[in-house]
């Protein structure tokens, strides 16, 4: 989600993309909340309960050199277990297929774009002319808005704010220098108590705090935490990854659906209307999921994003009418903002960037990705026969894991009572069939638009506190100095989605990925792992549980600086799902490696490259919960009992012979 020109929508959506968007989220938890934890098929570093800080593998800094890090990180993984890398390579090959025809998402994304001439007709007919319009208005709303800057240059230094403006400009400053506060910010944990105690690095902060104030660091501080503990933003967090029941559960666990939805429904209102009467000068966007979501009604895509927006608005509702006065305590001179960040060079500079000859090449670029963006999404999207498939796929997974639980786990009557309901009791969230999804999508596009037209033409009226509001959000975003990011952002919104196959345990509740519908053999063993998850939710450390862990950890030897037991048995119940399925011939279920596996043309890879084991030197460093994607490739093939190919064996035989240890839930 990116930020927009419309300044206080511009604070929705740039405080809902730094904390909540992936990537750029910092997942600390600053005050303990109780909420289920949300198990993924594939690496999530975050997820350690150590009390240790995450920092994260440092990511390229330009295009250019990009691919070159990425490789020289992937080499570096490859060697360094020992095993031949030629080695592995046949074993991924063995077990998954050819690497240039394998039935792989990765592959189906690698065709060539223009392979499916009815989706490029429909992105032609419907997208393209949006995304055209949509681009120049950007263009032509910063060069406006720059001309408007300049022309009441003299009166900005001298503009009276009020509370509720200062608060605004305050809450941009917090996430102007939220990345300054994650490095700055960290938890530790008492191994006694458990009790968390907060920690800052004051000296790093005084050194990378954008400030105006030599004392800024310290009102730096409350205001970050809280942001970054704000009940709003974290349901709009919830809204955006699971469905709305649940999230609304989550955040309102004492009151029931119709209580939590009304209460919402209220705030929401409230807080829209004392906005817009609070700053009559500003463009508000239009929320039509407020009142849908109202009527009890299921939200499409776009309308989620809309709910999310909308359920953010309650946050800045807060801070600037509610109580300003904890964001009025940092000092703001209006004329030092001016002078430092609205000087008079730098508007030559943004002058010239917006005149910049490259601006068609910019533009081209751009229109190309959202070509791409949106056919892949119209290649990748399930139809509605995929979608019944994928019920029968996991209504065959359920009965397989529930014999599993009947026949393979030493369980207590009463255990298994419990388990048996938990598993019979999942529910599933399937991805939306590709007419749904592009309906949704080409609407989202129209919405988009049309609040740029109405940013432009808000733009002439604009009174020097407003002018000053929507240049500050400007600068945070560099949108005058870096219009190519802004316009490659356009488009990300609507790539094909990553895998994104997760459980909320605590509400035994499933989000099924596109992939594991398009791909019903594999996605048949990520859907065994997430019931994985429900099972070791409900057992937690009884036996046989405990004790199973054990062993799978024992499979690693000496190598175990991040425990990976909760992933590993996960991997177990699917590795165990597949042997069941290919015992009784009933259906297919994948190695899972096969689609954590990703690939070039030239060799199996994956995100964590073909390796055993993590590097001592980026162990620390990446703390992921998860075995490496190779490892967890051939667990599965000796955990399901599949007859191992050479290449296979061979790994197993000489470089991992722990790994053949026998597992069992006894």
């Amino acid at each position: 989600m990116t930020p927009k020109m419309s300044s206080v929508y511009s604070f929705v959506i740039l405080s809902f993309a730094l904390i909540t968007s992936s990537g750029c989220q910092p997942r600390i938890e600053v005050i303990p909340v109780t909420v289920p934890k949300v198990k993924m098929p594939y690496g999530n570093p975050d997820d350690d309960d150590s009390g240790k800080k995450t920092p994260k593998r440092p990511t390229p800094s330009t295009p250019e050199n990009e691919a070159q890090r990425w490789e020289q990180f992937l080499t570096i993984m490859d060697n360094s277990d020992g095993v031949p890398f030629d080695v592995k390579q046949a074993c991924a090959t063995e077990v998954c297929g050819d690497v240039k025809v394998a039935k792989t998402p990765s592959n189906l994304l690698a065709q060539d774009i223009n392979s499916n001439p009815a989706a490029v007709a429909r992105y032609n007919t419907h997208f393209h002319p949006i995304f055209t319009r949509h681009l120049d208005l950007e263009l032509e709303g910063r060069k406006k808005l720059l001309a408007k800057t300049r022309e009441n240059w003299a009166q900005l230094a001298n503009v009276a704010l009020s509370k509720h403006e200062i608060a605004l400009m305050n809450l941009l400053w917090t996430m102007e220098n939220l990345s300054v506060g994650t490095k700055a910010f960290n938890v530790s944990v008492d191994p006694q108590t458990l009790e968390k105690k907060i920690k800052w690095d004051d000296e790093l902060l005084k050194k990378e705090l954008k400030s105006l104030n030599d004392n800024d660091y310290e009102y730096f501080k409350p205001l970050f935490l809280d942001l970054m503990t704000s009940q709003e933003i974290q349901l709009a967090s919830y809204v955006s990854q699971v469905p709305i029941p649940i999230a609304l559960k989550m955040v309102y666990p004492n009151q029931s659906l119709d209580e939590s939805r009304q209460k919402l429904v209220d705030s929401l209102r409230q807080s829209l209307n004392d906005l817009k009467q609070t700053f009559p000068g500003l463009v508000f966007p239009e929320l039509p999921a407020v009142e849908l979501f109202a009527e009890g009604k299921d939200l499409e895509p776009d309308m989620v994003e809309n709910l999310t927006t909308a359920i953010t608005f309650i946050y800045i509702h807060r801070i600037a009418i509610q109580e300003p006065e904890k964001f009025n305590e940092r000092p703001l001179s209006v004329q030092k903002l001016v002078n430092k960040h609205l000087s008079g060079e730098f508007l030559n500079k943004a002058e010239a960037h917006l005149s910049s000859p490259d601006l068609p090449k910019w533009r081209e670029k751009a229109l190309e990705q959202c070509r791409t963006n949106i056919i892949q999404t119209d290649r990748s999207a399930p139809s509605s026969n995929d979608l019944k498939n994928a019920e029968n796929m996991i209504a065959k997974v359920r009965d397989h894991v529930l014999a599993i639980i009947n026949d393979e786990m030493n369980l207590s009557g009463e255990q298994r009572q419990k388990l048996t309901n938990a598993v019979a009791n999942l529910t599933f969230k399937y991805p939306y069939a590709r007419d749904q999804l592009l309906s949704s999508h080409l609407r989202r596009a129209k919405s988009e638009l049309k609040r740029v037209e109405n940013d432009l033409a808000a733009i002439e009226n604009y009174r020097a506190n407003h002018l000053l509001i929507a240049m500050y959000v400007n600068l945070i975003n560099n949108e005058m100095t870096s219009l190519e990011k802004k316009f490659n952002d356009l488009c990300k919104k609507y790539e094909p989605a990553g895998l994104t196959d997760h459980v909320v345990t605590g509400f035994g509740h499933v989000n099924i990925s596109w992939q594991s519908v398009r791909f019903p053999e594999l996605g048949a063993s990520v859907v065994a792992h997430e019931f994985g998850h429900v099972i070791s939710s409900n057992l937690k450390d009884e036996h046989p549980l405990k004790s199973l862990k054990a062993c799978l950890s024992s499979r690693h030897g000496d190598d175990l600086e991040i425990n990976k037991d909760e992933e590993d048995f996960a991997d177990w119940i699917a590795a165990r799902v597949a042997r069941r399925a290919r015992i009784s011939g009933d259906s297919n279920v994948g190695n899972i490696g096969c689609m954590l596996l990703e690939h070039n043309s030239k060799r199996w890879g994956t995100r964590t490259g073909l390796t055993l084991r993590y590097p001592k030197e980026f162990n620390s460093l990446l703390r992921d919960p998860h075995s490496t994607d190779f490892y967890r490739l051939l667990q599965f093939q000796l955990t399901s009992e599949a007859e191992l190919t050479s290449s296979c064996q061979n790994i197993a035989d000489n470089y991992a012979p722990l790994m053949k240890i026998r597992c069992e839930a006894r």
